[in-house]
């Protein structure tokens, strides 16, 4: 199947989409470019040792015009240079997953089975997609002469989704349980290999799929290396190279979770962990429609409230996560030392090596997978107390340090502790990644939204601010462009050796300016571990590719879209809605929405007085405490993608867990609802258009009785000259 394209530079490979060859140009099978540039053939390099570079290629036109990044010149293939290793090859051509699927259904002829025609399968789509309601669904369907007339494999809602329950698909999650000091908790998971044989043959990535590392240069001379997919970095070439063996595929696991992140799943907090490979080249990992990613298992969130001790606690919880997680992963062991056969989406099969190369998440996921303490670095062994200075970044830890004082708890506790303090690590007993082959990198996260928004006005806030005690502010300025220059240059999606030393003299220039922070007042060190770990990003780019490749914002998407149909709060009583959310007139607002809603052509007045008739049905209402705007940057990389620009938090005063009063929060937004023109700034307010002042929240309408989801307005009003407010309040749908 042809892959999406997107609106950013790919490098071309071999099945990947391009441009339909024109007319009397010559493909790469007669040894052609893909825009008719001639391509020098390595001849066979026999030798896995050569330190020469055959095989360079000069890469003539690409899929994406000028504009989207710098694009190679030469690409060198590891089959390039070393064709015997045959690197990425088959073994065999078996049946194609769209003919085993269709085997599978029984279907014969039909296309379209289980279901009786295209029409059968439209009518399904359509019932699980548009929102409609199972009842309502089963109702129309329960109409005499309906299902004859359509001619439907399915009579209600109930048969449909047994049909829907027997098509071939992803592994079904097994629940799991663990005792951790005398609590029973509980996990589900999916069966990793299945996972893997999942992605790996899914037929929507059959001609995506990155079979084998690359070296890609900007000049001619190859002195600039590019750095884009994860096959382009210099972690895939050399684990390549250690395998020693011919046929062989590298299959790099990229695992990540973010406990901020909790969601409910069968009636319980839990949190998710996803899995992907870095065969998928990131413009489908980063697409939730393309499914790219899998969720791999829900992790338990029990506090161990009942260990009194917190030094315990901590530990006794560190232990329940690499139990769970060493559970998961168990078949990788073996698996990624010895190999299995994975067939893809076109029948290939192969002899990959699934490895364990990244896990993705927030600082406090990536202490807790490295067995570090809060506030030392997880990469390297750098001093807790030195880790602000530039100097700090140092080699990664030891491994086979770390794992021999692990293993060394076989000779009793006091030296398996003393072995672990030496090793400044944890004295963890079940460490999921110690019998992994090749070890794994910890990367962070990008960039938020929300911080990505700050940084795009926060230059200009401190240009001409006046500073306390005569100090000027030009190394504020300084110190604040480094850094928005540093956080831009490591968001980049192609990079090259220049600008990986821009990003790092940027970082270095922050550095060298921060102390303004301290003679201001502001901070006594700068010993903060994410600073410190912005370092690491230049080794890691050039290890593992661009930022990019590991944006925990992919799985915060798929997290959004799986549970956007939870509120933050249910069952919220209308009077709390009125007094505690400071909503005081909810319902009247309410009943002025309904009234409009069901007669759109009633004036204002007509809608006031159908209003005081009408009867609200329930008590309670679930509520949301977040209205998020989006955009789409016409002129960005993935003009697609959904940008957001803004949120409105609506959070009444609540006790957090440690009892203390967190004040509420009611966002104030100014909100244009008919528009006077095509364009609108403050302006144009003395020209009158209907504006909504928003300090409120969104609920949804009782169970059942609507998906729909509503917005409280407090207060509304036009804007002449001199504005003329009133406070009515109103309610809007927001679809």
């Amino acid at each position: 199947m042809v892959a999406e394209l997107e609106n950013s530079w790919e490098p071309h490979r071999e099945g990947a989409p391009h441009l339909q060859a024109e007319p009397g140009e010559q493909t790469e099978d007669n040894h052609q470019g893909s825009g008719g540039v001639e391509v020098p053939v390595a001849e066979e390099d026999n030798s896995l040792d050569s330190d020469g570079e055959g095989g360079r290629q000069r890469i003539g036109r690409f899929i994406i015009g000028d504009g989207y990044g710098v694009k190679p010149t030469i690409r060198v293939r590891y089959s390039d240079k070393y064709a015997n290793a045959r690197a990425g090859q088959p073994l065999s051509r078996n049946e194609t997953r769209d003919s085993q699927y269709a085997s599978a259904l029984g279907g014969g002829d039909n296309p379209w089975a289980p279901f009786n025609s295209k029409k059968d399968w439209e009518i399904a789509k359509w019932a699980k997609l548009r929102g409609v309601g199972s009842t309502a669904f089963s109702e129309l369907l329960a109409i005499d002469g309906v299902h004859e007339a359509l001619n439907l494999s399915y009579k209600n809602s109930n048969e449909l989704n047994r049909i829907i329950d027997k098509l071939p698909g992803r592994p079904q999650f097994k629940r799991r349980e663990v005792v951790q000091s005398g609590e029973v908790l509980e996990f589900y998971s999916r069966d990793i290999i299945e996972c893997l044989r999942s992605l790996w043959g899914d037929p929507n990535f059959g001609d995506d799929l990155i079979l084998e590392p690359e070296r890609l240069y900007a000049d001619e001379d190859m002195t600039i290396r590019i750095y884009h997919d994860m096959n382009t970095g210099k972690w895939w070439w050399d684990t390549q190279g250690t395998t020693r063996s011919k046929n062989i595929t590298i299959v790099p696991l990229i695992i990540s979770s973010d406990k901020t992140q909790l969601t409910t799943f069968r009636g319980k907090k839990a949190y998710p962990v996803y899995l992907t490979i870095g065969n998928i080249p990131k413009h489908i990992r980063r697409k939730p429609s393309r499914q790219g990613q899998v969720l791999l298992a829900y992790l338990p969130t029990s506090s161990l409230g009942h260990i009194t001790n917190k030094a315990s606690r901590r530990r006794c919880l560190s232990n329940l996560f690499h139990h769970c997680m060493q559970f998961i992963l168990k078949p990788i062991e073996r698996a990624g030392h010895d190999g299995i056969i994975l067939v893809s989406g076109d029948g290939a099969a192969r002899k990959c090596f699934p490895i364990l190369a990244a896990y993705v998440g927030d600082y406090p996921e990536q202490t807790l997978v490295a067995l570090v303490k809060n506030g030392n670095c997880p990469t390297c062994p750098a001093p807790r107390k030195d880790i602000g200075d530039w100097e700090s970044n140092l080699e990664p830890r030891d491994t086979e340090k770390i794992i021999e004082a692990l293993n060394s708890i076989n000779k009793g506790a006091a030296e398996f502790t003393k072995a672990c303090a030496g090793a400044r690590i944890k004295p963890v007993q079940c460490i999921f990644w110690k019998n992994l082959p090749f070890g794994i990198s910890h990367l962070s996260r990008v960039t938020g939204t929300e911080h990505d928004q700050i940084s795009r006005f926060l230059l200009a806030l401190v240009t001409d601010i006046r500073l306390p005690g005569g100090h000027s502010n030009a190394q504020l300025i300084c110190a604040v462009r480094a850094m928005l220059d540093f956080i831009n240059l490591a968001k980049y999606p192609i990079h090259t050796s220049e600008t990986l030393a821009q990003m790092n003299d940027a970082l270095h220039m922050f550095h060298l300016n921060r102390d303004i922070f301290i003679s201001l007042g502001i901070r006594k060190d700068f010993n903060i571990p994410k600073l410190h770990n912005s370092g690491h990003y230049y080794k890691f780019i050039q290890l593992y590719g661009t930022a990019d490749n590991f944006n925990m914002e992919y799985t915060e998407r798929l997290h959004i879209d799986l549970m956007a149909k939870h509120p933050t709060s249910r069952g919220v009583p209308i009077e709390v809605i009125c007094t505690k959310y400071g909503a005081t007139q909810f319902i009247p607002a309410l009943s002025r929405f309904i009234a409009q809603y069901q007669h759109p052509e009633y004036s204002k007045a007509q809608v006031k007085v159908a209003s005081n008739h009408i009867h609200i049905p329930f008590s309670k209402v679930s509520v949301f405490h977040r209205l998020k705007f989006v955009s789409y940057d016409a002129y960005s990389l993935n003009p697609l993608d959904e940008s957001v620009v803004d949120s409105i938090h609506t959070d009444p005063v609540h006790l957090d867990k440690y009892r203390k009063i967190i004040p509420g929060r009611f966002d104030t937004a100014i909100i244009q609802v008919k528009n006077s023109g095509s364009d609108f700034s403050l302006k144009g307010i003395s020209e009158g258009p209907e504006l909504q002042v928003v300090q409120g929240f969104s609920c949804n309408g009782p169970g059942g009785a609507s998906c729909k989801h509503y917005s409280y307005f407090s207060h509304s009003f036009k804007c002449p000259a001199i504005p003329k407010i009133w406070t009515s309040s109103t309610c809007f749908m927001v679809i």
